[in-house]
């Protein structure tokens, strides 16, 4: 009788300990390292992971960036936020402190925002991801000067983004470093063809260096590739006006502004009605 009862209980333990685990109670869920869970963010697309836990072996690797090719932003807030997932698989210090930078960034907390990308260089200076995100934090505040050289050295750390010559040259153009703009536009242009904003940045470049009918040419060639880029169609009027064109001035400022360009309004008024 007693063997029985012994029996009965060691059955009724082991049903108890077998719903447990089915339940996924959390004393027997196994706990995920952070570089764990931020391999599994990159397939279910999870958020930003706060907490730091105990680093453990793992075999060397280079960091992971896993983000999609996309065209340069006007913003370079939106630039930043395609890195949100970023780990580097051998420090989670780094991958914790780029994703803080990142998600002050996107709260638009700017000065805070560099201060973690400059921690993140010097946990691993020789990653680009620090740079290029510092670097774009500087363009969205309008540090221009400032920006070039981060951008410079996330290039020699072969950062594998052709956005990052897109964005320098942006930078360079604001600091009217107009050789260089052009070169680093051009430079981009070469791997992506078909983005009018870059052709619309070698027109201003042209503009202003009182260089018309190559201005025109690019501001054309935006178009193309955009129709609807009102910016390229007031420029272009702009520098038709200039090269004596009135009639091709006004047409591109009424495009412009049916495309909801409203300053192109009143230079309609003053130099297409009277």
């Amino acid at each position: 009788m007693f063997e029985l009862i012994i029996a009965v209980l060691v059955v009724a333990a082991a049903v108890l300990f077998y719903k447990l685990y089915k339940s996924g109670s959390k004393e027997l869920q196994p706990h995920l390292s952070y570089r764990e869970r931020a391999v599994l963010e990159q397939g279910v697309g999870g958020e930003t992971i706060e907490e730091e836990t105990e680093e453990e072996e793992q075999p060397k690797k280079t960091a992971e960036l896993h983000v999609k090719n996309s065209p340069p932003q006007r913003d370079p807030k939106l630039e930043i936020m395609r890195f949100k997932t970023y780990f580097d698989i051998e420090n989670d210090r780094l991958t914790k402190t780029v994703r803080n930078g990142i998600d002050k960034c996107n709260h638009s907390d700017f000065k805070g925002a560099i201060g973690e990308f400059s921690n993140a260089i010097e946990l691993k200076a020789l990653d680009p991801i620090g740079h290029y995100c510092r670097a774009l934090t500087k363009l969205r505040l309008r540090n221009y000067d400032s920006s070039i050289p981060d951008f410079t050295e996330a290039i020699r750390l072969q950062m594998k983004e052709a956005n990052t010559l897109y964005y320098r040259g942006v930078a360079r153009y604001n600091t009217k470093d107009y050789n260089g703009a052009e070169m680093d536009l051009r430079s981009y242009l070469k791997s992506e063809p078909n983005f009018a904003e870059g052709y619309y940045m070698l027109g201003l470049i042209s503009k202003d260096n009182h260089n018309l009918e190559v201005a025109i040419e690019n501001f054309s060639v935006a178009i193309s590739k955009n129709p609807r880029h009102e910016a390229a169609y007031f420029e272009r009027a702009l520098a038709k006006e200039k090269n004596g064109d009135k009639d091709g001035c006004c047409s591109d400022l009424k495009a412009a502004y049916e495309l909801g360009h409203l300053e192109a309004y009143h230079y309609i008024k003053e130099m297409c009605e009277n």
